[in-house]
């Protein structure tokens, strides 16, 4: 018997899977320690993408596109501030009556930790029977240094969104400078292909803003007026929290109840937990398999197994943050894999099957 012929790869081939696989450790380990410096370059990319368009406009009508620019972040950034304002003096509200119907939450909360709670009494007799408890010795203080461990976090991070606008506008006054001397830095024989993947990046990420935006305020006017019907505390605070959280891929669903079933704890019956149950699945289900469909493309879907995945490595790296954007940021991903030669078999592994694309 004739042995088959070995699969001989390559040159280079072995060779260069350990170095793949090093670098992809290192940009993980890079999106890991400095998450928060590429989270404000993400969210300033993003607002530049969206505010493109109608800057690109106001330079068709001979505006300056410096001066459009500044209009067009100064405007977005009064928008959301307003809003801000709006959300933060409806949950002070929300906030501020919450004790009169608390009382049913913390006895639900009381009955959960009420094992733990006696283990702890139970250990503390324990550790005081065999002996004395030693002195704490607790070391002063200065008043700057607890005003700094107090706001030090916090601070940091409403520095780092201070930057959103600055960069945003530098993006879009100097986006087409800094996309002609980008595509210089490649070969002149990807510079297509180059161009072609970061304009469909830039359509992709428009469109998941935009069509999140639209999704999320459709799903939460209809759960808002389900939660009303219900007579549901803060119907009109809960619904929107809950039809926005409702786009997390996945795990929308599950988050998506908390928000009304933690309002209605004690003032709501088992057929009114149903009925927001019910409502809340037949929402995720038409905004995963009838508005995402048309929201990304088929072309950028991404398999079940991909995004489950891309939630688990994006959620660890970076939070609630990466929850939100890890799809947008692996259909990202596929497509440069889709334009670069070498890397087509993981675009490939990343999306659906062909028959399933043309299916859709």
């Amino acid at each position: 018997m004739v042995p088959k012929a070995a699969y001989t790869p390559p040159p280079g081939w072995l060779a260069s899977r350990p170095i793949r696989v090093t670098a992809g450790c290192a940009v993980l380990a890079l999106c890991y320690f400095a998450k928060l410096i590429l989270i404000v370059l993400l969210l300033s990319l993003l607002v530049a993408l969206i505010l493109e368009p109608v800057v690109a406009w106001s330079h068709r009508i001979r505006i300056p596109r410096i001066m459009a620019s500044l209009a067009a972040v100064a405007l977005s950034a009064g928008g959301c501030l307003l809003l801000a304002i709006f959300v933060l003096g409806r949950a002070t509200a929300f906030i501020e009556k919450l004790p009169s119907y608390s009382q049913e939450i913390r006895g639900a909360v009381s009955r959960l930790t009420a094992p733990a709670e006696s283990l702890r009494r139970t250990t503390e007799s324990v550790m005081s029977s065999h002996g004395e408890r030693q002195p704490e010795v607790k070391v002063a203080q200065s008043p700057l240094q607890a005003l700094l461990d107090q706001i030090g976090p916090v601070g940091e991070v409403i520095l780092a969104l201070g930057f959103i606008p600055f960069i945003a506008f530098f993006m879009l006054s100097w986006g087409e400078h800094v996309r002609t001397k980008t595509l210089l830095l490649f070969d002149p024989r990807h510079r297509e292909s180059a161009e072609a993947s970061l304009v469909q990046i830039g359509a992709m990420v428009r469109r998941f803003v935009v069509g999140n935006l639209l999704t999320g305020l459709v799903l939460g006017a209809v759960s808002t007026a389900v939660f009303g019907f219900l007579k549901l505390p803060f119907f009109y605070f809960v619904g929107f929290i809950s039809g926005f959280v409702n786009l997390v891929p996945y795990l929308g669903a599950i988050l998506a109840l908390l928000p009304p079933l933690g309002v209605g704890l004690g003032h709501i019956g088992s057929s009114d937990a149903i009925v927001i149950l019910v409502t809340v699945l037949v929402l995720h289900v038409i905004a995963a398999n009838v508005i995402y469909p048309r929201l990304l493309g088929t072309k950028l879907r991404l398999n079940p197994l991909a995004g489950a995945l891309a939630l688990l490595v994006w959620g660890w790296l970076w939070g609630p943050i990466g929850l939100i954007f890890g799809i947008p940021i692996t259909a990202g991903l596929k497509i440069v894999c889709d334009h670069v030669e070498s890397l087509h078999a993981y675009g490939a592994w990343l999306g659906l099957p062909e028959r399933q694309l043309s299916a859709r």
